[in-house]
């Protein structure tokens, strides 16, 4: 029998992260697990699994609060949810602005499971190219055709 359910346990986390993206001093992170492992997909400079609560908040948290800016109606807005037993798919989109003021509006992947109550897994998809623009300020283009 699970503490709370999943969809619960999601809303909270997205409540914190989006309080935590309007400016709101709250930590983004207190509906995770401490042994929880969040793993962001792709070939980001961020891309990578991160380990227990203490990896996400000194890199995860740290990289947020350097790489965007805070402002009202900034963060993860949840569209779908597909609920099985201790597990979530939630598909999401995001709206926020990078530290150089450059629009940020994403589409998520979500991946969460749970254990005692809390995200205990999570597997994070996204558009890399989206974050590379935006955070990381990076110019993309189209590399020459070859004849």
């Amino acid at each position: 029998m699970l503490d709370k359910e999943p969809r619960q346990v999601v809303d909270e986390f997205i409540n914190y992260t989006n309080r935590a993206g309007s400016g709101e001093n709250v930590d983004p992170f207190g509906a995770f697990h401490e042994d929880i492992t969040w793993t962001m997909t792709g070939n980001t400079p961020i891309s990578r699994t991160y380990r227990g609560l203490d990896d996400i908040r000194n890199n995860i948290g740290l990289a947020m609060a350097t790489q965007f800016k805070t402002g009202r109606g900034y963060g993860i807005y949840p569209y779908q949810y597909i609920n099985a037993g201790n597990r979530i798919v939630v598909l999401a989109k995001a709206r926020g602005q990078s530290a150089k003021g450059i629009p940020y509006r994403n589409s998520y992947f979500f991946l969460f499971e749970m254990k005692d109550g809390k995200i205990y897994r999570a597997v994070e998809c996204y558009d890399g190219s989206h974050v590379m623009m935006c955070p990381f300020d990076m110019h993309l283009e189209e590399s020459p055709v070859s004849s």
